[in-house]
């Protein structure tokens, strides 16, 4: 197992063992999805610095695309405000100015991934993943978004597209199901 493999799936573990004990403990199912942000930019951080020189623009995508993805949760943002900051910073234009920078290094960083596919495949994956991201932007429904980014990692997958850093897919995806799941049964 190398060691890009290793983190994500320490990342993984960590989200499936703090819920197992918490079950343990109280019996109920609590998935750590606040932690989400904070892991996949940790993992993204440590495949970036293991391989930046062989891939840099990738790297640079994937960073940029972590770092909005810790700055778009509120959670973080309660380290940095007070309550009452939080939700007047929340409200307003800048946290959706972040959100949309998610999205859009999100989409770039996709559209990188994608483009190592050859003929007319690359063209039909590229216009089905912008309909589902856009719709998801426009609907402001993160489930089109998750189903997009499932789609990408699974794609990135089968082709071998720009390995190592086709698991951060896999991981995004992972804790974005996962987010969805534990919303939808509870």
């Amino acid at each position: 197992m190398s060691k890009e493999q290793r983190a994500v799936f320490i990342g993984v573990l960590i989200t499936l063992v703090y819920p197992f004990t918490i079950w343990l403990e109280k019996g109920v199912f609590l998935y750590p999805f606040p932690l989400n942000e904070f892991i996949f930019f940790i993992v993204s951080t440590q495949i970036i610095y293991l391989n930046f020189k062989k891939h840099q623009l990738v790297a640079l995508l994937s960073g940029i695309a972590a770092f909005f993805y810790l700055l778009s949760s509120p959670f973080f943002w309660t380290f940095v405000l007070d309550q009452i900051s939080i939700s007047d910073f929340l409200e307003g234009g800048f946290y959706e100015l972040i959100k949309l920078l998610y999205f859009l290094s999100l989409l770039f960083w996709m559209l990188f991934t994608l483009k190592d596919i050859k003929g007319s495949k690359r063209y039909f994956f590229y216009a089905t993943l912008l309909a589902v991201f856009i719709s998801s932007l426009f609907f402001w429904t993160e489930v089109l978004g998750d189903i997009g980014i499932l789609v990408v990692a699974i794609i990135s997958l089968i082709f071998s597209l720009k390995k190592p850093f086709d698991l951060l897919w896999v991981l995004l995806a992972y804790l974005s199901i996962m987010k969805f799941l534990f919303f939808f049964f509870n």
